[in-house]
């Protein structure tokens, strides 16, 4: 049985006075700025007892100089709005941080910290005007406001938690009628089992933007979907070129068990991640891995499993990455040597001298990608390898 924490008394006030605060926020910003929002998503890290820090990350477009913001108003969930500084990149003419520009995006961290009132479910939110332009599936995209949230939920029965970590960046390009493929990368600094889901994207508000439609798979297989456990997005594949934004909800799920010997799952916290893909006319086809087996090791069993990625386009190079949890862990945590960059063909090893503190009942998720080189768009593919650690036979 799944159960999901309720919404604490007057939370619904709250955050309606919130919204209309941080509306306020968006109109100001609006009157002096212009369009630029791309992707982004906020995350949590706990401090100490009901303190946590939230860092907003988004990713805007470096020509929009005008729409450059020092900081981002941010509304904690508890009825309570502030504004967030920008804590990345070098001094600029007119913030203390300017941003990192890599390629054509920009990326942005704005970073602070909130002590909460007491145990509840809080959906920390963001709204910034405006998106880019010519967003396919977004109508009049240049005039919806950017709204990102993430749910933290505090009980005294669910323990210390943090956010997911997404490692891999929310900006991706497609070919035309070739498949393509995204994965956000979580891993979970506490261990908690995640899933996956599509979700429609928002603006003003908080409400869903209007007329906002999914990707359609026009070629090939037909199939926009995503996977709810490895959390890799499939479309397969797009035939109208230009850019699309997708939204995934990123869902934590710890387990309790009862001194009656029930157990229940429950929801712990939701990060939202909007991201963006521009799909152009090109000639490339994504790499492709070898098919690997799910890993179930004894504690203290040395797991070696050769992850291998290819391409049928010969000469393109490939870059071979990796990330999960067991790379993550604080006791003997796996090897896999990257990147790797090879022609043609990658090949790297995955090492972990497993340990009877790596048991748990759940599968440990590693997610694998590889990239290659091909221009003018390079195209990435991932696989996803789950090990399950168990304990020896008592002796």
């Amino acid at each position: 049985m799944i159960r999901v924490l309720t919404e604490p008394k007057n939370s619904i006030v709250k955050q309606y006075k919130a919204f209309i605060l941080i509306g306020i926020f968006s109109l100001f910003f609006q009157m002096g700025f212009s369009t630029h929002n791309k992707a982004g998503e906020i995350t949590y890290r706990k401090l100490a007892g009901l303190t946590y820090e939230i860092t907003i990350t988004t990713y805007t477009s470096p020509l929009s100089a005008d729409a450059d913001r020092c900081e981002l108003p941010i509304s904690w969930g508890d009825g309570k709005i502030d504004t967030l500084p920008r804590i990345n990149g070098g001094a600029g003419s007119k913030c203390n941080h300017s941003g990192e520009v890599i390629g054509k995006v920009q990326i942005n961290k704005y970073l602070g910290s909130h002590t909460y009132p007491g145990n509840g479910k809080y959906v920390i939110t963001m709204e910034d005007p405006n998106r880019i332009e010519n967003i396919k599936n977004i109508p009049n995209s240049v005039g919806v406001p950017f709204f990102l949230k993430t749910t933290l939920i505090i009980h005294p029965s669910l323990g210390a938690n943090s956010s997911p970590v997404l490692t891999f960046r929310p900006l991706d390009e497609a070919c035309a009628c070739k498949g393509f493929y995204h994965n956000p990368g979580a891993i979970d600094p506490n261990g908690d089992s995640i899933s996956y889901a599509l979700s429609v994207c928002y603006g003003a508000g908080g409400i869903p933007v209007n007329g906002y439609s999914f990707p359609i798979a026009v070629c090939n297989k037909k199939i926009f979907s995503l996977d709810e456990k490895t959390g890799t997005l499939t479309w397969d594949a797009p035939q109208e070129t230009g850019i699309y934004n997708v939204c995934i909800s990123i869902i934590e799920w710890r387990k309790r068990k009862f001194v009656t010997g029930k157990t229940i799952w429950d929801t712990i916290g939701v990060v939202l991640r909007d991201m963006q893909i521009e799909v152009a006319i090109c000639n490339n086809n994504p790499p492709e891995f070898l098919v690997t087996n799910d890993v179930c090791a004894i504690a203290g069993d040395t797991i070696e499993e050769a992850i291998t990625a290819y391409d049928i386009d010969v000469g393109d190079n490939i870059e071979l990455t990796g990330t999960g949890d067991p790379i993550a862990t604080r006791n003997s945590p796996a090897i896999f040597r990257q990147p790797i960059i090879s022609k043609d063909t990658v090949r790297s090893t995955l090492f972990w001298a497993t340990q009877c503190s790596h048991v748990k009942q759940e599968d440990y998720t590693m997610t694998f990608k590889a990239k290659d080189n091909d221009t003018p768009i390079s195209l990435t593919n991932f696989s996803s390898l789950d090990i399950r650690i168990i304990g020896p036979k008592v002796k």
